[in-house]
């Protein structure tokens, strides 16, 4: 599966929202059979802090460009579930 766009506010990145985002991600597409997650970063002028987000959730490095476009990797078999202070409520 590939994550081509992550979009959360600024106001919450680093506080653990992103790694409740990813577990939850991980479990669902883990259920429909996918064995690894691809996240893909495009540099921007307005992106520049995240630029590391990938590499801070787990992901190893895939490739980049002579852009600066990098793609990551997550294995979801060997994923450990991240401890967060937030409490996920999946609604179908």
């Amino acid at each position: 599966w590939v994550v081509d766009t992550w979009l959360m506010s600024c106001r919450v990145l680093g506080r653990g929202v992103e790694r409740g985002m990813l577990d939850l991600l991980a479990q669902e597409s883990a259920k429909k059979g996918a064995k690894r997650l691809i996240g893909q970063y495009c540099p921007t002028a307005k992106n520049a802090m995240v630029k590391d987000h990938y590499a801070g959730l787990g992901f190893e490095p895939l490739d980049s460009d002579a852009s600066g476009n990098t793609r990551w990797s997550l294995k979801l078999e060997s994923k450990k579930k991240f401890e967060y202070l937030i409490k996920l409520k999946k609604e179908n």
